[in-house]
């Protein structure tokens, strides 16, 4: 991604990027978000500055994606990593870097290595799915991935991928668009039509069970999409009842103490 690429950059010359890009004279639009609004007069100059080239720095940025990247990439609220690459790559680099991937909310598996990827902060979910249930669900997560991936790219749908006989993805008015069903199966979380939830905005874990639902083979899949989604939703509300629980009660010891 190019803000990483940038921040290592300016990290080495003990800068902070926007002082970085200032000095290479690239303009205030760049400034804001580079990796969506990339300036073109800024390319070559960015391109000269890292000593690469024009395609690779292009390359880097969800600028190809235009309106639709305000609902499919992810510019705030916790991080989606792949935990092996962010391993390798601190071991390698000594420095945290961001692949442009991890931010697009279609996303499942990492584009990189394969794994799945994860929600920074989330070890609970992480650890839940590696378990064994879980393994139709982040399948059939994958192949919804690939059929908004190739809507959004405007691409033929991937051969080994089937499309569900409830119809498929779709971008209209610049946006995407979920399955009628699928949105309606998922009720307030991911509403259909100009003012839905767009995917980006929603937890990684949401995330992929939706695009699990968009992706099934058959409607009990599809269901038990959704019913997994609402079990994880109460084991996570009592998990965090718990730990309050247990916070008070620590508290509650130390004052006594």
């Amino acid at each position: 991604m190019l803000s990483s690429w940038l921040d290592r950059t300016a990290a080495l010359h003990r800068v902070s990027r926007p002082h970085l890009l200032t000095w290479a004279g690239c303009s205030p639009a760049s400034l804001r978000a580079i990796d969506e609004t990339l300036v073109d007069d800024d390319v070559p100059l960015i391109a000269s500055m890292l000593r690469s080239s024009a395609d690779e720095v292009l390359a880097s940025t969800h600028r190809w994606l235009g309106h639709l990247s305000a609902g499919l990439v992810r510019r705030n609220g916790q991080e989606v990593e792949c935990r092996r690459c962010l391993a390798e790559f601190s071991l390698r680099h000594g420095a945290a870097v961001r692949m442009k991937h991890w931010r697009e909310a279609w996303r499942v598996l990492c584009d990189r290595c394969g794994g799945v990827l994860t929600q920074q902060g989330d070890e609970d979910f992480d650890a839940e799915l590696r378990w064994s249930w879980y393994a139709p669900v982040v399948k059939n997560a994958h192949r919804g991935s690939e059929l908004v991936a190739a809507v959004v790219r405007g691409e033929d749908r991937p051969l080994a991928t089937v499309a569900p006989s409830w119809g498929e993805p779709s971008v209209m008015n610049g946006a995407l668009v979920l399955p009628g069903f699928v949105t309606g199966m998922f009720g307030s979380k991911l509403v259909s039509g100009p003012r839905r939830t767009a995917l980006a905005n929603l937890g990684f874990p949401c995330r992929i069970f939706v695009l699990a639902a968009t992706g099934a083979q058959s409607l009990d899949e599809a269901y038990w999409s959704r019913h997994l989604l609402r079990v994880w939703e109460v084991n996570r509300k009592l998990g965090r009842e718990a730990d309050a629980r247990r916070r008070r009660k620590s508290c509650k010891s130390q004052s006594q103490n």
